[in-house]
């Protein structure tokens, strides 16, 4: 079980408790893509402006206290919140003095829209760090060389930078770390088991590739290898939010594409058990997507649907274009597959010729970027959208899921936004970042500290530790209750090692006037406690504490919100609730009290 306390001061309102920066994580809360900063809500979204247009891929990452933009990018440069070039933010793909070949690419993609590769960049914070980020990003696509009407295959693997946002709006302090030279078009992440670190996957050369992403940094040695779709043959990929599934669009030549559900352990790494999710679909389905430029999949809320677009293609003069798309579903614990048949789609998209990309949002409601593609097969050319002068550019419309987590096959998901005028649209939307929890209640230490390293770690009561810290290396291991080190522990002559007891920091009190005091200031502060009881529990759920209770959300790691309630009786100081149906998985339980004090603990369904 691992543990994390909050405590604020905060009115308690019904709409707070609706969208509140304390509910969930905040740092996927602005989204950077287009021409546009887009601020996820309960309802929806507002934008405004932000720097030069993205057209096609972009990450971005907020305050994960106020949600507010920390810096974006687009896998060549990095942007920081007011849209300016962060210092040594330019290059990510190397530095073009001596390659013509890079300086063309940077001059083609300056121009024509930004970093054409599907899933292109990813931001990671740095674990145990408050203030470093990690940028990964991925340049493997045919890019159009629109000046000169143009094209050329561009490779320069998969490399990440490191930003330090500890003053100022940021500075790029490494760049230019190859991961690995294999061209890839699969980039995701996932929150291993004991929430300590990240998997940051990638598909390459027919296999997938599970490298740590911990205290230490990027550990590229020995990443964990599994079987995956066979050589060019593996396109974007999706972790589910309970971290238990992953899904890859698998291309099949002309018949399209096909999806390929695993099982992903979050504890080794491995993915395993490959099943084709339209083996049963009819002979002549339409399941499949025959679109040139891929489009991407994505699970709902609960990680028991996958919705993915169906498209139909026919041949054109320089490749096939689109006749017509549709929304399909499939049901992981029923094995259902619904959305397409021979004659086409139960839930067309809005227009005909048209595809579309989606990706879960905090909100825990799904968008659809529409888009029109080019017939041209030999490279990525999409529109979203048309200017019909003097009048503001008109993007097309948005699609969005509001319900993702209900399987029904009788109305349409899809509900339609319309687009601001003036604004223009991009051809993806960031993906979400996963959390890792700040304290864990009990932590198992078996990885051992080279030289050159430096490895703090902290538990809100014990720690047990049984590797090795080599000469060069350095440790600080602290529990608030007991240090074990048992046998196998090694600190070799000339390592750095210190073990004490104190326990996990607990964030400072933020006073209504907005000042911060310490905890050790406040004689008046009670912590409180609150116990989840079974912890792991595979059906019923009891919220115990001495203290009365005002409300309790339960969120999966990347924030979505899967259960949630209001205490009735002013005095609540314990609840049961059913899990019956949730997912197998981590998730977060935190419990607002009427002193608007704020607990938060992780739970384990089994």
């Amino acid at each position: 079980m691992r543990t994390l306390i909050y405590k604020n001061l905060l009115a308690l309102t019904a709409f707070a408790l609706l969208f509140s920066p304390i509910y969930g994580q905040r740092e996927n809360e602005t989204w950077v893509f287009g021409q546009n900063k887009w601020i996820i809500n309960t309802n929806g979204f507002t934008n405004s402006q932000l720097g030069y247009y993205n057209k096609y891929v972009t990450a971005s990452i907020s305050d994960k206290n106020t949600g507010q933009l920390l810096f974006y990018s687009n896998g060549i440069s990095i942007f920081d919140k007011n849209g300016n070039l962060m210092p040594n933010g330019n290059y990510l793909q190397g530095d073009p003095s001596n390659d013509p070949n890079l300086q063309a690419f940077y001059d083609s993609a300056a121009i024509c829209g930004g970093n054409m590769t599907y899933q292109g960049v990813m931001i990671l914070p740095k674990p145990n760090s408050n203030s470093h980020y990690y940028v990964f990003s991925n340049v493997n696509s045919r890019y159009t060389d629109c000046p000169y009407n143009g094209n050329n295959y561009r490779d320069f693997g998969l490399r990440y930078a490191e930003v330090d946002m500890s003053s100022g709006v940021g500075v790029v302090i490494s760049k230019n770390n190859m991961i690995s030279n294999n061209p890839t078009l699969g980039l995701t992440s996932a929150v291993s088991n004991n929430g300590t670190f990240f998997w940051l996957i990638t598909s390459a050369n027919g296999n997938f590739y599970s490298y740590k992403v911990d205290s230490n940094g990027v550990q590229l040695n020995n990443p964990v290898t599994s079987t995956g779709p066979g050589i060019n043959k593996s396109g974007p990929i999706k972790i589910s939010p309970n971290g238990q599934f992953l899904i890859n669009y698998r291309t099949n030549g002309i018949a399209g594409a096909d999806y390929i559900l695993y099982n992903f352990n979050n504890s080794t790494g491995q993915i395993i058990n490959p099943i084709n999710i339209l083996a049963t679909a009819p002979p002549l389905h339409n399941y499949s997507d025959q679109s040139i430029n891929l489009n991407s999949l994505e699970f709902s809320p609960n990680s028991n649907i996958i919705y993915f677009i169906g498209s139909n293609a026919t041949s054109g003069t320089s490749g096939p274009y689109i006749l017509a798309s549709g929304l399909c579903m499939y049901n992981i614990s029923t094995g259902q597959l619904y959305g397409a048949n021979s004659s086409g789609y139960d839930f067309p998209l809005l227009s005909d010729y048209m595809s579309a990309n989606l990706q879960l949002a905090i909100n825990n409601k799904i968008y659809l970027i529409l888009n029109y593609q080019s017939d041209n097969g030999n490279y990525v050319d999409v529109s979203f959208g048309y200017q019909n002068y003097p009048n503001p550019y008109e993007s097309d419309d948005w699609g969005v899921i509001n319900n993702p987590d209900v399987w029904n096959t009788s109305n349409n998901p899809i509900s339609y936004i319309n687009a601001p005028l003036g604004v223009k649209n991009g051809y993806v939307f960031p993906t979400l970042i996963p959390e890792l929890p700040q304290c864990v209640n009990n932590l198992i230490i078996t990885e051992n500290v080279l030289s050159g390293e430096n490895d703090i770690q902290s538990a809100l009561n014990t720690i047990t530790a049984t590797n090795i810290i080599f000469n060069g290396g350095s440790a600080e291991y602290d529990a608030g209750v007991t240090v074990f080190l048992k046998p196998g522990f090694n600190a070799k002559s000339g390592s750095d090692f210190r073990a004490f007891i104190q326990g996990c920091t607990i964030p400072p009190i933020i006073n209504e006037d907005g000042l911060t005091k310490s905890n050790e200031d406040s004689d008046s502060q009670k912590e409180k406690i609150l116990i989840l009881h079974p912890n792991p529990t595979s059906g019923l759920l009891n919220m115990l504490s001495e203290e009365n209770m005002y409300s309790w959300e339960i969120s999966n790691p990347f924030s979505a919100i899967q259960r949630s309630g209001i205490f009735k009786m002013t005095d609540a100081k314990n609840a049961e609730v059913d899990l019956s149906n949730l997912i197998t998985g981590i998730y977060y339980v935190k419990v607002v009290f009427q002193d608007g004090e704020i607990i938060t603990k992780t739970l384990i369904k089994e």
